[in-house]
């Protein structure tokens, strides 16, 4: 699973020359439409809010020259501008296999606004069997970005000898493709604020400490221990010194009082 640029082995992501590349999972979050790639978009209300669902239908399947193809564009979401759109090698990307990926249409014009704009979707890709067999389909998530604007699978689908579609997944030479996304809001680690959207900030990891890190936050977040650690008799000549035991109640109430009311993560 990966890209469709920098071609990897089972499941790849595409860009630009059509390859594939790297993996990374993610996703949820979405809105009530359902969309055909012949017609407009339609509300249904049986599907929960945020669900997307696709369906496309390849005419002409034996005929197509491209090495790709792009479905129409449709949207996922309330938000009209939050656009995808399915891509797909017939002949394979660089493989004996059908390659199909979901991916971000607008990603320069996106690039252009925020070059560190992302989009995290759980998505499921079916191709429908039209001989009594069950439907082939495949599921998984990632997080869409400028470097990675498409994702899906290089290895899909095994095609029969010299890149033929298998006739059972085919009707009148028509292939019907499907997809079942959820895109949900992402979080960008550089601008969030911990504290603001928790009311908490965590301990810094200072090199292979972060079970005692998890330790010392277990702790700080029961009220009782808290309380008691905060009522241990301490003074201001308590200084920490290396073998000065008498230190440590001080130092940690120094770094409960540091977890209550810093804005930002803290040093140990």
């Amino acid at each position: 699973m990966g890209r469709a640029s920098e071609r990897r082995e089972q499941h790849g992501f595409v860009s630009g020359d059509g390859q594939i590349a790297g993996a990374r999972w993610r996703g949820r979050e979405m809105a009530d439409m359902m969309v055909t790639d012949t017609g407009p978009a339609v509300s249904s209300g049986a599907l929960p809010k945020g669900h997307t669902q696709y369906s496309w239908k390849v005419e002409n399947f034996s005929s197509i020259a491209e090495k790709r193809k792009f479905s129409e564009i449709f949207p996922v979401g309330a938000d009209p501008e939050h656009q995808w759109r399915l891509l797909l090698f017939p002949r394979g990307n660089n493989v004996n296999y059908l390659s199909v990926y979901l991916d971000v249409p607008s990603s320069a014009d996106l690039s252009a606004v925020d070059p560190h704009w992302s989009r995290s979707a759980t998505f499921m890709l079916r191709v429908k069997r039209h001989d009594g067999g069950e439907d082939l389909q495949k599921d998984t998530e990632h997080v869409f970005t400028k470097a990675e604007n498409d994702w899906g699978f290089t290895q899909f689908l095994p095609l029969d000898e010299g890149g033929v579609m298998p006739p059972e997944y085919l009707l009148d030479d028509t292939l019907y493709l499907e997809a079942d996304i959820k895109v949900r809001r992402t979080i960008n680690w550089l601008t969030y604020d911990c504290k603001k959207e928790t009311g908490c900030v965590g301990l810094k990891n200072q090199g292979a400490t972060c079970y005692m890190n998890s330790l010392l936050q277990t702790l700080f977040h029961v009220p009782s221990f808290r309380k008691a650690v905060y009522h241990m008799p301490t003074t201001e000549t308590d200084v920490a010194t290396k073998n000065n035991a008498s230190s440590l109640p001080l130092a940690l109430q120094s770094l409960f009082y540091r977890l209550q009311y810093s804005g930002t993560s803290v040093s140990t």
